[in-house]
């Protein structure tokens, strides 16, 4: 089947799943280790221009992992984490992002815990328009809207056929198609058209059929376990997974769906920075500073000054963003 691009769905970025198995089994799994091993190559080589990573990631993972050179496209191996904010795409300079520093540090110490956390803030924080998928015209973000639709806290209590992620989800492009896609989920009737008929009879059926959502990145939410699948074959339903979904809904649950569209980039700094009354404590950025010693988290040697409070000036910055 050939797939031809729509400016105005959901694209999914690269040519695969950036996670092929649950974070803590990356160490077994040619796609997870690619991933991780495409985040150090780029840690240990800041700023690489996108030409100079697309020669040298092939020998670097076939000297870490033993993996074997291939001709797909290089570009595709970071495409992905860029998606998600991991990696930073500066006119054709690529570098870890603060987020995926964060993200990494946590997969290299054996805290899986800490990085499913951190994988899950960058996936709230993703938007299109987005560099990974510069053909998409949309202006959301995609998985804000994901999460509160599967959030327990819904009416029919966050469940959703795996179906509608070929058919529906993918398609939601204003804040009025959020009232539609409810009001399909309890729909019997659709939903039992969902249930008793075969992805290719609904590809042919249904204006709106796109599969790499669903096959792409539902399938590796479901394997990293952010997502878990119900049901018998043909009829399964996706929910987010425990023990993450508490994490989750702790967030989506105050977040509103009309603030996850926006019209331009004037527009899109206003809505991921509507904070609603989130009051801050100078006192626990004291403690971090002091427990640090006043030293940068990333970088102990990084160049700074002293100031009339503090021997070494740096600054707290919150690791869940406050607009989260």
């Amino acid at each position: 089947m050939v797939i031809i691009a729509d400016p105005y769905r959901w694209q999914s970025p690269g040519n695969g799943r950036l996670f092929d198995s649950s974070l803590e089994d990356w160490e077994n799994n040619l796609m997870s280790q690619r991933a991780i091993g495409v985040l150090e190559f780029i840690e240990e080589n800041p700023l690489i221009e996108k030409n100079e990573f697309e020669m040298k990631i092939a020998p670097y993972l076939d000297k870490k992992f033993g993996h074997d050179p291939n001709d797909s496209n290089k570009g595709h191996f970071f495409r992905s984490a860029e998606f998600v904010g991991l990696v930073r795409n500066l006119d054709g300079l690529l570098s870890l992002s603060i987020d995926g520093k964060n993200f990494l540090n946590s997969m290299l110490d054996g805290d899986y815990e800490a990085a499913l956390e951190f994988y899950v803030l960058q996936l709230l924080k993703t938007t299109y328009p987005n560099n990974a998928t510069d053909q998409n015209r949309l202006s959301l973000f995609p998985f804000r809207i994901l999460f509160k639709l599967l959030s327990r806290h819904n009416n029919y209590g966050g469940k959703i056929p795996k179906k509608m992620f070929y058919t529906d989800i993918p398609y939601i492009t204003k804040f009025s198609d959020i009232d539609s896609v409810k009001a399909k989920l309890h729909n019997d009737k659709y939903l039992n058209f969902l249930e008793n008929n075969s992805l290719k009879v609904l590809q042919d059926k249904c204006p709106n059929f796109y599969p790499k959502w669903a096959t792409w990145v539902m399938s590796s939410l479901n394997v990293m376990n952010i997502v878990e699948m119900s049901g018998n074959r043909g009829k399964e339903s996706f929910t987010l997974a425990s023990p993450i979904n508490d994490f989750i809904e702790g967030i989506v649950d105050n977040m509103y769906f009309e603030d996850m569209f926006f019209e331009s980039s004037n527009d899109l700094g206003e809505v991921k920075n509507n904070i609603r009354c989130k009051p801050r404590n100078p006192q626990v950025i004291q403690a971090v500073l002091e427990e640090s010693d006043y030293k940068c988290f990333f970088n102990e040697k990084h160049i700074t000054f002293p100031s009339n409070t503090r021997k070494n000036y740096v600054e707290g910055h919150h690791v869940i963003p406050v607009s989260l």
